[in-house]
């Protein structure tokens, strides 16, 4: 499994692009945090034939992303929150941030102490799971690659992700 920085199209190359005498076809890339498909659509137009996971807490990213990658059988897209157990977690979003800036609320107090932005946080529920359990579930056997987004939580969601760690 390779897991890396994703910043520019040269990476997006590198990992994906078909030049590197690889079969690429059928491999899995999981995107935890996936905002708006940014990710997806850049690898997508690399290699095509990627099967891609996507793992997002914000209900209407989620909807935005199902349609955007309506036409493709190979995007499946989760509107969860990955972590390392599952169950209901507090989310808090911060409207300011990038339209769609989200953490647990033990992350954001270190983020944004409080009284700091407040007003612009919106706190509700989300469902969580754990990445192996996500990945169970809809019979993934071997992740290939791997990108963590989660504003801070990124070692509450590794925790979660143990037992498909080699593709």
């Amino acid at each position: 499994m390779t897991v890396v920085e994703i910043n520019n199209k040269d990476n997006f190359n590198e990992l994906f692009g078909a030049d590197k005498g690889e079969q690429i076809s059928g491999k899995v890339f999981v995107d935890i945090g996936g905002y708006d498909g940014d990710t997806v659509t850049k690898a997508l137009a690399i290699n095509s034939e990627l099967r891609i996971l996507v793992i997002e807490p914000i209900k209407r990213l989620c909807e935005l992303m199902k349609q955007k990658f309506l036409d493709n059988k190979n995007v499946i897209v989760i509107n969860k929150a990955a972590y390392n157990k599952k169950g209901n977690i507090q989310f808090n979003e911060y409207e300011g941030w990038s339209k769609g800036l989200s953490t647990i609320q033990p992350v954001m107090t270190q983020i944004r102490p409080q009284g700091v932005f407040t007003n612009q946080i919106l706190k509700y529920n989300v469902e969580a799971d754990t990445v192996d359990n996500i990945l169970s579930d809809l019979g993934i056997d071997s992740v290939d690659y791997l990108k963590v987004d989660t504003e801070g939580s990124e070692e509450q969601v590794l925790a979660g992700f143990s037992k498909y760690r080699v593709g």
